[in-house]
């Protein structure tokens, strides 16, 4: 998370916006990205629908101008 609120900028001018989904409440999730200064969207997913993948506790999706989603 750190490395896309440093490169959150570049997204911003190529017209992308950033979305990060993460495994926590709504609380736990709004003190996180408060505590990081985070400036992108984030959703919270107690319920583990988007985030129990297998691969990752947390994800980050990518949407450019045309609604292209890319999947980190």
């Amino acid at each position: 998370m750190a490395q896309l609120r440093h490169d959150y900028q570049l997204y911003v001018d190529r017209d992308v916006e950033v979305v990060a989904i993460g495994p926590e409440d709504a609380r736990q999730f709004a003190a996180y990205w408060e505590k990081e200064s985070l400036p992108f969207i984030g959703l919270p997913d107690s319920k583990a629908r988007l985030t129990s993948t297998g691969y990752s506790t947390r994800r980050v999706f990518i949407i450019d101008v045309r609604n292209f989603i890319f999947l980190s």
